[in-house]
């Protein structure tokens, strides 16, 4: 089969520019629908909080000792105490006491809730 003529090229359509939408403010605490589904998520987590907390008392009193060490300590880094802290209650991490002592480095030497640590790393 031959060609008797060339077909005409076909033109690509041009594709219509996509509308763009101005960005509105999210206000969920006016809209009704928004504010209803936030309160009872919010009263969800509540009771599964609590419920928790029930099942769990020794929660309470960790978390209590762990402020009053907290509040009585003042370190300057609060996360570096709190991973000394807890770290003794980890099974990875060996820690003889959640209570520094004030020969031994730590495992996080940024934390200044042991003195030592600063002649130990000026030493090194």
């Amino acid at each position: 089969m031959r060609l008797t003529r060339v077909p005409t090229p076909i033109e690509a359509d041009e594709e219509p520019e996509k509308p763009t939408f101005d960005k509105q403010p999210l206000n969920w605490e006016e809209d009704m629908e928004m504010y209803s589904k936030f309160l009872d998520r919010k009263d969800e987590l509540k009771n599964d909080h609590a419920v928790y907390m029930k099942q769990h008392p020794e929660l309470k009193a960790l978390l209590g000792d762990f402020i009053q060490f907290l509040l009585l300590r003042k370190p300057d880094d609060v996360i570096a105490f709190a991973a000394d802290y807890f770290a003794s209650f980890s099974i990875n991490i060996k820690s003889a006491t959640p209570y520094l002592t004030s020969a031994e480095p730590t495992l996080f030497p940024m934390s200044r809730t042991n003195t030592k640590i600063e002649k130990i790393v000026q030493i090194k």
